[in-house]
């Protein structure tokens, strides 16, 4: 089920969304591939709500200012949606609580992107997917809830979000993305669920506040840049299942001390460059290629 803003009242503090009401469906069975943002469109001025109301059909009986209103404060997206639409509250820097609805299965890309009033998110157990920069730039958003249902959280969806504290990866994700968590300035700790094997590049990059991070499952790969400049780390313990290391990974992570298990085969450029101190024994195949 689609859905599109329509008025319930007539003063806009709370307004429900419900799907019937459009005169024309959008579309939710679009490839998530058709959506490709390019790399710097999180820098770009964020959209006013009337021009975001131009991609909607227009709601009937409404016009897209009435529409648009409800912006002012809070939203209600109604039982039986199944998509958030991509862009669906893009820019919507006034917004401040959103209540989804249990019938929720995927959200979209950029969905809630630069949602700078939001401040807590409560994501239904049922949704799968978390689209590509879903939460980008929420900058006041300090609560997130993600249940046991999701199995994927896409680059960059909560990327910039300066204010989260804390925030549960459940064992049900097997896909986590490039950047997800990266410029999280306040998160001090994270837990990475045993169904994740493959630590994405950037994924805890510039996380300022993060003191440590718990790998539970059998990790093989850290990519290029995935966890750098992350000042306050100090504690991490790489797993024995790790074969490889790439460039920058660790780099900046001034107060980290480290040990690089026998299994790691392959170390990239400056992997530890700025680190505290690092040990790799000349048992690892790593030993004899690995570079300062």
């Amino acid at each position: 089920m689609c859905f599109g803003p329509s008025i319930q009242s007539s003063e806009y503090d709370e307004v429900r969304i419900h799907g019937p009401s459009w005169d024309h469906a959008v579309s939710v069975d679009t490839d998530p591939g058709a959506y490709s943002p390019p790399r710097d469109e999180c820098r770009r001025q964020w959209r006013r709500p009337d021009e975001i109301a131009q991609q909607w059909p227009k709601p009937r009986g409404h016009s897209f200012e009435a529409a648009w209103s409800f912006l002012k404060d809070q939203v209600v997206i109604p039982e039986g949606t199944t998509t958030l639409p991509d862009g669906a509250f893009r820019g919507c820097r006034t917004l401040k609580l959103v209540t989804l609805p249990s019938t929720l299965k995927r959200i979209g890309q950029a969905a809630f992107e630069g949602c700078s009033s939001l401040t807590r998110i409560d994501i239904p157990s049922g949704v799968e997917t978390i689209g590509y920069s879903a939460f980008y730039g929420c900058s006041t958003l300090k609560h997130v809830s993600i249940p046991a249902t999701v199995t994927d959280i896409d680059d960059c969806a909560f990327r910039r979000c300066g204010a989260l504290e804390e925030v549960n990866v459940p064992e049900s994700v097997v896909f986590l993305g490039r950047g997800v968590f990266s410029h999280c300035s306040e998160l001090k700790s994270i837990i990475i669920p045993k169904s994740v094997t493959r630590i994405r590049g950037f994924l805890f990059t510039r996380c300022s506040s993060l003191e440590s991070i718990t790998m539970h499952g059998p990790v093989t790969d850290i990519d290029e840049v995935a966890i750098r400049d992350c000042p306050n780390l100090t504690s991490i313990k790489l797993p024995n299942s790790l074969k490889r290391i790439g460039a920058d990974a660790f780099h900046g992570c001034s107060r980290l001390v480290l040990e690089v298990p026998d299994s790691v085969e392959t170390i990239g450029d400056h992997a530890f460059s700025g680190c505290s101190m690092f040990m790799i024994s000349p048992r690892s195949p790593a030993f004899e290629t690995f570079k300062l």
